[in-house]
Protein backbone atom coordinates (compact mmCIF):
# COMPACT_ATOMS: atom_id res chain seq x y z
CA UNK A 1 0.00 0.00 0.00
CA UNK A 2 3.45 2.45 0.85
CA UNK A 3 4.53 1.64 -2.89
CA UNK A 4 1.24 2.39 -4.51
CA UNK A 5 0.25 6.05 -2.26
CA UNK A 6 4.24 6.94 -2.74
CA UNK A 7 3.63 6.36 -6.94
CA UNK A 8 0.26 8.34 -7.09
CA UNK A 9 1.65 11.11 -4.84
CA UNK A 10 4.79 12.66 -6.79
CA UNK A 11 5.11 15.79 -8.17
CA UNK A 12 4.07 14.34 -11.63
CA UNK A 13 1.42 12.65 -10.71
CA UNK A 14 -1.26 14.89 -10.29
CA UNK A 15 -3.85 13.59 -13.11
CA UNK A 16 -3.10 9.61 -12.01
CA UNK A 17 -4.02 10.39 -8.05
CA UNK A 18 -6.97 12.53 -9.62
CA UNK A 19 -8.29 9.63 -11.48
CA UNK A 20 -7.50 7.25 -8.66
CA UNK A 21 -9.32 8.79 -6.52
CA UNK A 22 -11.95 9.95 -8.42
CA UNK A 23 -12.68 5.93 -9.42
CA UNK A 24 -12.52 5.06 -5.45
CA UNK A 25 -14.66 8.05 -4.96
CA UNK A 26 -17.56 6.80 -7.99
CA UNK A 27 -16.95 3.26 -6.38
CA UNK A 28 -17.89 4.19 -2.96
CA UNK A 29 -20.91 6.05 -4.29
CA UNK A 30 -21.96 3.14 -6.43
CA UNK A 31 -21.72 0.74 -2.94
CA UNK A 32 -23.54 3.30 -0.83
CA UNK A 33 -26.52 3.61 -3.64
CA UNK A 34 -27.04 0.59 -4.20
CA UNK A 35 -26.88 -0.52 -0.76
CA UNK A 36 -29.42 2.51 -0.06
CA UNK A 37 -31.49 1.68 -2.85
CA UNK A 38 -30.96 -1.87 -4.72
CA UNK A 39 -30.10 0.49 -7.93
CA UNK A 40 -27.22 1.95 -9.60
CA UNK A 41 -24.06 -1.19 -9.40
CA UNK A 42 -22.98 -3.52 -11.73
CA UNK A 43 -22.76 -7.38 -11.03
CA UNK A 44 -19.51 -7.10 -9.20
CA UNK A 45 -20.12 -3.83 -7.42
CA UNK A 46 -23.52 -5.50 -6.38
CA UNK A 47 -21.28 -8.42 -4.98
CA UNK A 48 -19.20 -5.90 -3.11
CA UNK A 49 -22.06 -3.86 -1.54
CA UNK A 50 -23.78 -6.92 -0.04
CA UNK A 51 -20.55 -7.71 1.35
CA UNK A 52 -19.35 -4.51 3.11
CA UNK A 53 -22.70 -1.99 3.06
CA UNK A 54 -25.65 -2.73 4.81
CA UNK A 55 -28.19 -0.20 6.45
CA UNK A 56 -26.39 -0.65 9.39
CA UNK A 57 -23.41 0.95 8.46
CA UNK A 58 -24.89 3.19 5.71
CA UNK A 59 -24.49 5.97 7.66
CA UNK A 60 -20.42 4.97 8.38
CA UNK A 61 -20.09 4.62 4.96
CA UNK A 62 -21.54 7.84 3.36
CA UNK A 63 -18.97 9.85 6.02
CA UNK A 64 -16.23 7.95 4.87
CA UNK A 65 -17.55 9.17 1.34
CA UNK A 66 -17.63 12.63 2.60
CA UNK A 67 -14.58 12.71 4.71
CA UNK A 68 -12.25 11.56 2.19
CA UNK A 69 -13.62 13.67 -0.74
CA UNK A 70 -13.02 16.92 2.00
CA UNK A 71 -9.38 15.31 2.64
CA UNK A 72 -9.07 15.27 -1.43
CA UNK A 73 -9.96 18.96 -1.86
CA UNK A 74 -7.88 20.17 0.96
CA UNK A 75 -5.16 18.22 -0.23
CA UNK A 76 -5.13 19.28 -3.61
CA UNK A 77 -5.79 23.42 -2.48
CA UNK A 78 -3.21 23.00 0.20
CA UNK A 79 -0.49 21.17 -1.27
CA UNK A 80 -1.03 19.10 1.22
CA UNK A 81 1.30 15.59 1.64
CA UNK A 82 -0.68 13.10 -1.36
CA UNK A 83 0.52 10.21 -0.42
CA UNK A 84 -0.91 10.26 3.53
CA UNK A 85 -4.24 10.84 1.56
CA UNK A 86 -4.16 7.56 -0.10
CA UNK A 87 -3.70 5.78 2.72
CA UNK A 88 -6.05 7.49 5.24
CA UNK A 89 -8.56 6.87 2.77
CA UNK A 90 -7.42 3.49 2.84
CA UNK A 91 -7.21 2.85 6.47
CA UNK A 92 -10.63 4.69 6.51
CA UNK A 93 -12.45 1.99 4.22
CA UNK A 94 -10.46 -0.92 6.53
CA UNK A 95 -11.61 0.78 9.30
CA UNK A 96 -15.23 0.25 8.14
CA UNK A 97 -14.88 -3.38 6.54
CA UNK A 98 -13.68 -4.70 10.02
CA UNK A 99 -15.62 -2.97 12.68
CA UNK A 100 -18.62 -2.66 10.80
CA UNK A 101 -19.09 -6.64 8.81
CA UNK A 102 -22.09 -7.66 7.32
Amino acid sequence: MHKQAERLSGVNDTERLELYLALLLGLMERLIRFAATGEGATETERKLAKRFVSKDNLAEWAEAWESIAEAKSEAFALNLDRSLLVLNAWFRLQHLTQEHPV
